[in-house]
């Protein structure tokens, strides 16, 4: 149980490590143009959610593709060494919870992204000029480091995929 927190805790520094990155990147580069890169930003966080829709479609399917390999792992269950085989369904299980984990987490991004946008729009029509220009310079920041990360999880997701298309190369070896 303590490598599964450390390795949780890993997991969620380097989300942490990543937006912030991704935060002050965006916050350096709207300083350096002047606010000019504003649109240019904003463009990119209008196809938020249409990534966020096709990856989390992706992690469904993805889910899928492995209960599929786990039946095929469980015909295979006589004819291979016992612990060979819980090690490959405890891997699978564990790769099964990581594409729900990615999945959530997508859309825990997005609404969080759409949710800063929202209050955002708000405090600038409320605020003065000058304070409504700092709030565009924090907003937009944080919404591209949840956009950057959402396709971090997206590349965890790849490499899943990658990971189970082996799993199931070894199983089809396996089968008479």
């Amino acid at each position: 149980m303590k490598l599964k927190a450390t390795v949780n805790a890993r997991q969620l520094v380097k989300l942490l490590l990543l937006m912030g990155i991704s935060a002050a990147a965006c916050y350096g580069i709207l300083k350096l143009s002047n606010g000019f890169a504003a649109s240019v930003f904003e463009e990119i966080l209008t196809a938020f959610l249409v990534v966020a829709m096709l990856l989390s479609a992706m992690s469904v399917a993805m889910f899928t593709y492995l209960d599929n390999i786990a039946k095929d792992l469980t015909e295979l269950r006589n004819e291979v060494n016992r612990s060979n085989y819980s090690i490959a369904q405890e891997k699978l299980t564990q790769l099964k919870r990581e594409v729900l984990y990615n999945g959530a987490l997508i859309v825990f991004l997005l609404i969080l992204e759409r949710s800063i946008k929202g209050v955002a729009v708000y405090l600038t029509t409320q605020l003065p000029p000058q304070d409504a220009a700092l709030i565009v310079e924090v907003s937009i920041p944080l919404r591209v480091a949840l956009f950057v990360t959402s396709i971090w999880a997206a590349s965890g997701q790849l490499r899943g995929f990658l990971v189970a298309a082996e799993f199931r190369d070894v199983i089809a070896k396996n089968r008479k």
